[in-house]
């Protein structure tokens, strides 16, 4: 670390259980989606990685569910490849700074969105089968 690198900080505990209240008050009948490992926090043990470097892989879980999201970076905007676990149907809501849109996951569990604004993302994923309830990735900066 240099003199002008500040540490990012994680938020205090309290601010992260007001940001899942207001997703409740928000959609109270949907799951906010904890991150369980993202590769912008560095490499894996024994790794090397060059800032930028490569697609960013994060994945999210909430009850029975999980979601891993590929982000492929190109100039302002970025691709985004998703996959649940298990594989079902999901319709996805994609929000950023310029709206939002609607995408669907195949059989197998993927989707693909193409040309997102880079910034700030969110997603809430809705089974399509309405089995179970929607789950709700917290903002992201991708």
């Amino acid at each position: 670390m240099n003199e002008d690198s500040v540490p990012e900080e994680r938020p205090p505990e309290r601010v992260l259980a007001a940001a899942r209240a207001a997703y409740r008050v928000r959609r109270p009948d949907a799951l906010l989606a904890e991150l369980l490992s993202d590769s912008a926090d560095g490499p894996a043990p024994g790794l090397r990685k060059v800032p930028g470097s490569g697609p960013r892989m994060l994945s999210f879980a909430a009850a029975d569910s999980e979601l891993h999201l590929h982000v492929t970076v190109r100039g302002d905007v970025f691709d985004l490849a998703g996959q649940f676990v298990p594989a079902r149907r999901f319709s996805v809501e994609l929000r950023h700074a310029e709206g939002v849109s609607r995408h669907a996951s195949d059989r197998g569990g993927a989707f693909v969105v193409r040309f997102v604004p880079r910034g700030p993302v969110s997603l809430v994923c809705s089974p399509e089968e309405a089995t179970g309830p929607a789950l709700m990735v917290p903002w992201t900066v991708l």
